[in-house]
């Protein structure tokens, strides 16, 4: 239940399987390696969203790049590849102008988003990114209370070098 924006001065490493019911913003300094799966607790378990608070997505912006190393987790049904539920963020360093990119080993499925200088590596192994939500994961975002983003349905891009 993160909830909140956190800073980390240097590099950041997830290297344990990381499930989340109350999203956030980690922002590293450094890089972000992800090398095991972060989950949507409300997409995965159908968890209820009558709380606005319940977003499942974590933002992970590492200001000089991020890198997706091999992982084995969910989505591996009907032949998908692994996924890995985040908002991906590359750069935002405004004082730096180096190429920021997402690197990537193996295909992965992002359901979230990117936002990078560079996604070759996304083209190159193949990776999926789902961006929206789909209407059932949504709260009721009609609420005078409620301040924050919202999504459209779900839709998908698939990226590959042809």
């Amino acid at each position: 239940l993160l909830n909140q924006v956190i800073r980390i001065d240097g590099d950041l490493v997830i290297d344990e399987e990381l499930t989340v019911a109350q999203g956030g913003i980690i922002i590293a300094s450094g890089s972000i390696t992800i090398s095991a799966p972060i989950i949507n607790k409300i997409i995965e378990e159908g968890m209820s969203n009558d709380d606005p608070n319940n977003f499942g997505f974590l933002t992970l912006i590492g200001r000089k790049g991020i890198k997706i190393k091999s992982f084995a987790g969910s989505g591996n049904e009907n032949g998908l590849p692994p996924k890995l539920e985040a908002f991906l963020i590359a750069g935002l360093d405004k004082n730096d102008t180096t190429e920021r990119r997402i690197e990537c080993e193996k295909a992965v499925r992002i359901i979230g988003g990117v936002a990078a200088d560079n996604i070759n590596d996304l083209v190159k192994t193949g990776c999926m990114v789902e961006w929206g939500m789909e209407p059932g994961e949504c709260t009721d975002y009609a609420k005078k209370d409620f301040y924050g983003i919202t999504l459209g349905p779900r839709d998908i891009e698939l990226y590959n070098a042809e």
